[in-house]
């Protein structure tokens, strides 16, 4: 995994937590401009990485929720912070 990929992927999905908005599996690669396979497996490994976690839908996988653990929300509102200063 690129590190730069995981990085548009968290920044992603924390800005939208950030407006109050869910991401799912599906919306992924449309918010982040990554390939659908892509964006499947920058999530898989953030996962397995413990900074981020997938409520799994059992009715449709890519409708599946994923939400970043807080170290990682921290991390990333700290950043977006500094970088508005």
């Amino acid at each position: 995994m690129l590190v730069a990929d995981a990085i548009l992927v968290a920044q992603a999905i924390h800005a939208r937590a950030s407006a109050g908005e869910a991401t799912t599996l599906r919306q992924l690669h449309k918010i982040t401009q990554l390939t659908q396979p892509e964006a499947l497996k920058v999530v898989a490994e953030l996962e397995r990485a413990n900074l981020l976690s997938i409520e799994h839908d059992v009715h449709d996988a890519l409708e599946s929720t994923v939400i970043l653990d807080d170290a990682m929300r921290v991390s990333l509102a700290q950043i977006a912070r500094r970088n508005a200063a």
